[in-house]
């Protein structure tokens, strides 16, 4: 039923980062199912190699949204362009993975 879909926890909410360069290259906050795949769908629009750097779950996708919210709103002062960050932010990324882990 749509209601159990809601309540699974399949979803994680992901630090993409490129990689090569250095430690501040820029990263993109998401949310998704499958990281390969979504690791895979991003790198074809991008030219520079990409890495996961971090995963915060398993959530629910209304925990997930909430959490990638939340971490989209404390970076906004690093933001390139949609959910895209400079690296600047992965202290932030961090942590909210260590509040989620406690």
């Amino acid at each position: 039923s749509s209601k159990r879909l809601k309540t699974l926890k399949n979803r994680y909410v992901y630090c993409i980062q490129e990689r090569g360069r250095d430690a501040l290259a820029p990263i993109k906050i998401g949310v998704a199912n499958s990281l390969e795949t979504r690791l895979t769908n991003l790198q074809v629009g991008n030219p520079m190699p990409l890495r996961i750097y971090g995963t915060i779950g398993p959530l629910t996708e209304s925990e997930a949204k909430r959490l990638e919210n939340q971490i989209h709103m404390d970076m906004s002062c690093h933001r390139i362009r949609g959910e895209w960050f400079t690296g600047h932010a992965l202290w932030m990324f961090d942590q909210a993975k260590a509040r989620f882990e406690g």
